[in-house]
């Protein structure tokens, strides 16, 4: 595997044990810190999977579903 790939692959996953990380996931996505380690428990570190349920559950939290 050439270092391309490592990077690219390094990119695609978050870090899970780090507290910066994580509160800066929580951020982004509008979660509570709770709720972002919740995710990371629940997905492990996979970015493409995180950030589609961050965001789906901060649309949620947020009342930002349209559904009444």
């Amino acid at each position: 595997m050439s270092d391309n790939e490592s990077s690219r692959d390094a990119a695609d996953h978050l870090s899970i044990g780090e507290d910066f990380d994580v509160a800066h996931f929580a951020r982004k996505f509008q979660l509570t810190i709770p709720e972002a380690r919740q995710l990371f428990a629940k997905y492990d570190n996979d970015r493409a999977v995180l950030e589609r349920e961050a965001h789906a559950l901060g649309s949620r939290s947020n009342g930002d579903d349209t559904t009444d």
